[in-house]
């Protein structure tokens, strides 16, 4: 029954990542009107955090990032990204208080492509990491974050230390996208 148990566990947390494919070639815009496309987030190191509209998650989630873009001092850049028009991107940020950089993804490419798993999956890229993320985590937590760090600071980012202890274990997950 142990066993059971463990393989269920491993089956459940591979399924849960999505597997992670080049990022696509997109042209989108903040909700502030800076353009955001694979070259910019893939310049510098970035936390993409996937949003879906309405989704109860989020209001929990946003103060996090929002810290978190703080603690990152410029190093890094957190980006929120929802399927949708700017117009109720920018409704959303506004409404959940949103102080990272937001963008509307109209043609939901980003979601087609990376196919998170739910709202609130995030993935880092950018910097010497490549413009290719190399895993999708599924949900915001603090042993998720601490290794998404972990990994840009292995791949030679110098980035400020950030407290994530802090964070929701498990892991505060959204709502499907």
């Amino acid at each position: 029954m142990k066993n059971i148990v463990i393989l269920a566990l491993c089956a459940l947390t591979v399924s849960a990542m999505a597997q992670t494919k080049a990022l696509p070639t997109f042209s989108l815009k903040s909700i502030s009107g800076a353009p955001v496309t694979q070259k910019t987030i893939a310049a510098q190191p970035s936390v993409v955090v996937f949003f879906k509209k309405g989704c109860p998650a989020s209001k929990r989630a946003v103060p996090l990032l929002n810290k978190l873009q703080q603690e990152l001092k410029g190093k890094a850049m957190v980006l929120g990204v929802m399927q949708s028009t700017p117009a109720e991107a920018t409704a959303e940020a506004k409404k959940l208080g949103i102080r990272f950089s937001f963008a509307a993804d109209p043609s939901g490419i980003l979601v087609g492509k990376l196919q998170p798993p739910a709202s609130l999956a995030f993935f880092v890229v950018g910097g010497s990491t490549g413009a290719a993320p190399s895993k999708v985590w599924s949900g915001l937590g603090s042993a998720e974050m601490k290794e998404a760090l972990t990994m840009l600071a292995k791949a030679g980012q110098k980035l400020p230390s950030v407290n994530v202890s802090s964070w929701p274990n498990p892991a505060l997950r959204g709502c499907g996208l």
